[in-house]
């Protein structure tokens, strides 16, 4: 075959080849409709998704905000506005969770129950569904790309195997770090986290269940990231809350580190190397200041100091004499 010929023959394959990828997408959206029943891998959930939809319906947004918003306590069912504000960030987010519960198990179990191409196109149409706009036209844009990659080169076991739980893993990592973000805020007085910054949060947190974003997040390790924001996410339930009062002199604690850190008197340098190496602290003196402040910081951050405070002064005590910061 000479050079002509062969340039022949590739322009002819060219303009053949998007009646057949556009052939392959529609025969894999056609085999999603069609469908077949599966198993879905996980335990029915004990309550309900129609249950915690149906307390959210019973606790609109707008009463909610006029009810953390009253002067009266009566008007919150008795619940000063701090305990208010958590009762309903915890039914919204009771109720989110069972959604994406929910949509969890059905993209499991569709693309367990239909072919390659079917579990592509349902992977797809999922995402535009729970997505809207631009957003779901970027999905659908890497559906086809996907799809037309899939007729190539991927296989059903490449994809199902790999690619599902790729994407599953980026909206558990995501949604694990938009958890974090709301419990760090919950744990603030309700005049400085409020409960529309609670509703912010929340929604933030809805808008992760979406395969759009999940598919900005393959690049990451995702798996790794999830697991260390879990983590995260357990040890701040676990963390105590602190009253106002020991988040003051904590911060006093903290005020009067950084002065001797920041100081160029041999005397308060001694003093610093003096509290890292104190018994009960045990730090480890650093090879600068800032390295020994630092030491230091992490240990009063720690939750084990800060749930007792007045062990934490008591253990400062010996070394710089002092009952208050």
């Amino acid at each position: 075959m000479d050079s002509d010929q062969r340039a022949g023959q590739a322009q002819r394959l060219r303009r053949g080849l998007g009646p057949v990828v556009r052939g392959v997408l529609a025969a894999a959206l056609v085999a999603a409709l069609a469908g077949c029943a599966s198993f879905s891998g996980s335990a029915e959930p004990v309550v309900s998704l129609k249950t915690r939809l149906d307390a959210v319906k019973a606790l609109p947004e707008a009463e909610a905000l006029a009810n953390f918003a009253s002067a009266d306590d009566e008007d919150r069912g008795g619940l000063d506005p701090k305990s208010y504000r958590d009762y309903v960030a915890g039914v919204y987010v009771r109720a989110a969770d069972a959604q994406y519960l929910a949509f969890r198990t059905n993209l499991s179990r569709e693309t367990k129950g239909a072919g390659f191409g079917s579990s592509t196109a349902i992977l797809v149409m999922n995402g535009a569904a729970i997505v809207s706009g631009v957003e779901g036209a970027r999905a659908l844009a890497t559906a086809a790309a996907v799809t037309s990659g899939t007729y190539s080169a991927l296989s059903k076991e490449v994809f199902q195997d790999k690619t599902h739980q790729a994407l599953l893993a980026a909206m558990d990592s995501r949604r694990a770090t938009a958890k974090i973000a709301l419990q760090k805020g919950l744990q603030q007085p309700a005049n400085v986290y409020t409960l529309r910054d609670a509703f912010d949060a929340i929604y933030d947190l809805e808008r992760q269940a979406s395969l759009d974003v999940a598919v900005q997040q393959l690049t990451t390790l995702a798996t790794a990231d999830a697991a260390a924001q879990e983590k995260t996410l357990k040890s701040l339930y676990q963390a105590p809350i602190l009253t106002q009062a020991a988040v003051d002199r904590l911060a006093a604690i903290l005020d009067y580190v950084d002065a001797l850190a920041a100081s160029n008197q041999r005397a308060d340098l001694d003093m610093l190397n003096a509290i890292a190496a104190a018994p009960g602290i045990e730090v480890g003196v650093g090879d600068t200041p800032g390295k020994t402040r630092n030491n230091i910081v992490v240990w009063l951050n720690d939750p084990a100091q800060t749930a007792d405070i007045d062990a934490v002064i008591a253990k400062l005590k010996p070394v710089t004499k002092k009952d208050t910061y």
